[in-house]
């Protein structure tokens, strides 16, 4: 599971036409039309027979329930929505902010994303210490956090909170509150280092921890040749480099973004065998498998021999075959018994990246004529960690207590380390 908080989900800057507007207006509306989502849930909410009875709940609310919005009421607050409608809840008529519901662009007043991020650095370091509960409820199921909750779409750009020393105080409250299981990340290398020169730097925030859970995250991978302006000009080179040596430790992973422009030299990025190139050099080990569209049908409609001249007896698309790569990849090239005493057994790591997370390797040897007898084996070189891709290691079993007079099968198996 990937982790983003967005302030402005859908929100737009005037600058930038090409984002989806939000506030829509001049529209009638019936008295009250509910939330289809929770009239569905309602109507399903049973289980083995079981019903829960939601319709029953207590429906009463406090006085202030009732009171009206009115103008003065966007004064004090960040409303996306600022407009009014007469509605009726729990059989009274009561004046409201109107609901936003998508529809076309025309329909729709745009407003600045500076609206709505918080006034204060203090409001958003209280956000995320609120946060932090629901998050850590769920670490197991989380593997990486992306940004710092500032930014247009959460993105870490066209923030009033987007300098460094703003970023290491948002960045360090996170790195506080969410479970050290959790990886971090920010948008791009620049970021990166400038956040890690801070980190290093007075001893006032963990740079240990910074170290060993930071990452990127790119949503403008494979757009051109700076990533929607993810490198600067002239840069790509020097920042891949950075990228490989980085993302041997720590994450890296985000969203394809297809180039709808002219240029040949720019186009040429969202080809499959630039990609696959490009992911393996950078250690991608997670994409969004939603967007964008147009980008993943190039890689569906990439075949044969383009898949094959990089993958030798590989019969899938582009697409299959850069998301068989994304992260860790093992397979057992090869196994010997040497001077019959121990067990080598080649393990080659054939995808983009390494694991983050240690893994418990467990060799066992079951005698075929007797499955309750089996035989654990001592593992040399299991540390995951350091299986890098495209490298292979000798994985070294200690084959003392076997009996020769017996067949066995042997297990091999990775198991999640929950030390």
């Amino acid at each position: 599971m990937i982790l983003k908080f967005y302030y402005d989900g859908q929100n737009n800057y005037k600058s930038n036409k090409s984002y989806q507007p939000i506030v829509k207006k001049n529209e009638k509306r019936s008295d009250f039309d509910a939330d289809s989502y929770l009239q569905e849930f309602e109507n399903d909410n049973s289980n083995d027979g079981m019903n829960y009875n939601i319709d029953k709940r207590d429906k009463t609310f406090d006085n202030e329930f009732y009171e009206n919005a009115t103008q003065s009421t966007f004064k004090n607050s960040r409303l996306i929505a600022k407009e009014l409608i007469h509605m009726k809840i729990d059989g009274r008529s009561k004046v409201c902010v109107k609901q936003f519901i998508p529809s076309p662009r025309e329909n729709y007043e745009l407003y600045n994303t500076a609206e709505i991020e918080p006034d204060t650095l203090d409001m958003i370091k209280k956000h995320i210490i609120q946060l932090s509960d629901i998050v850590n409820d769920y670490k197991d199921l989380i593997y990486i956090h992306e940004g710092a909750f500032v930014g247009l779409y959460g993105d870490m750009k066209f923030s009033k909170y987007s300098d460094n020393d703003s970023l290491s105080k948002i960045v360090d409250t996170i790195d506080e509150h969410f479970d050290s299981s959790i990886f971090l990340s920010v948008r791009t290398p620049i970021i990166y280092r400038k956040l890690e020169n801070t980190f290093k730097m007075g001893g006032a925030f963990n740079s240990t921890s910074f170290s060993s859970r930071m990452g990127l995250y790119n949503n403008g991978l494979f757009n051109g040749e700076n990533d929607c302006g993810t490198y600067s000009k002239n840069m790509r080179e020097s920042e891949i480099s950075f990228q490989n040596r980085l993302c041997l430790n720590v994450p890296n992973g985000g969203e394809g973004v297809y180039y709808s422009g002219s240029n040949r030299d720019q186009a040429k990025y969202n080809e499959f065998k630039y990609a696959d190139e490009y992911a393996r050099s950078i250690h991608l080990s997670y994409l969004n498998g939603e967007y964008d569209f147009k980008l993943l049908k190039i890689w569906d409609q990439t075949t044969g021999n383009e898949i094959r001249n990089r993958y030798p007896g590989w019969n899938t698309n582009g697409r299959e075959c850069i998301g068989r790569h994304l992260g860790y990849r093992y397979i057992i090239e090869n196994s010997k018994i040497v001077n019959d005493r121990y067990l080598n057994i080649m393990i080659k790591n054939v995808g983009y990246s390494p694991s983050y997370k240690n893994f418990d390797v467990k060799l066992y040897l079951v005698e075929r004529n007797n499955q309750r007898q089996v035989i654990p084996c001592q593992v040399s070189n299991d540390d995951t960690r350091k299986w890098e891709n495209d490298k292979s290691i000798t994985l070294k079993f200690d084959l003392n207590s076997i009996k020769k007079q017996y067949s066995y099968t042997l297990l091999l198996t990775l198991l999640r380390n929950t030390k």
